[in-house]
């Protein structure tokens, strides 16, 4: 006679997945769709939004100090209650 042991309980996929990948805050989505509908959003490419709390970080790298300014205008329109911090690299 042959028996056959019950297999193991799977782990719900649904759950390790929410664990796994880091969710955006909803300001965050927000703030890169503003850059992403600028008219400016092809200088935005390489930057990224990060919200903690009510300041947004912005980083990454822009093709000139103009568009850097550009991309802090932008939040700032959007998220007017929030602090801005700039930390955007312009190339010498």
């Amino acid at each position: 006679m042959i028996t056959v042991a019950p297999a193991p309980p799977v782990a719900d996929q649904t759950q390790a997945s929410k664990t796994s990948t880091p969710v955006k805050c909803e300001d965050t989505v927000r703030c890169e769709n503003a850059l992403l509908e600028s008219p400016h959003s092809g200088a935005f490419k390489d930057v990224s939004v990060n919200v903690e709390g009510k300041k947004v970080v912005l980083t990454g790298r822009v093709p000139s100090y103009y568009e850097k300014s550009m991309a802090q205008e932008t939040i700032k329109q959007l998220e007017q209650e929030y602090e801005i911090q700039n930390d955007t690299k312009v190339p010498d």
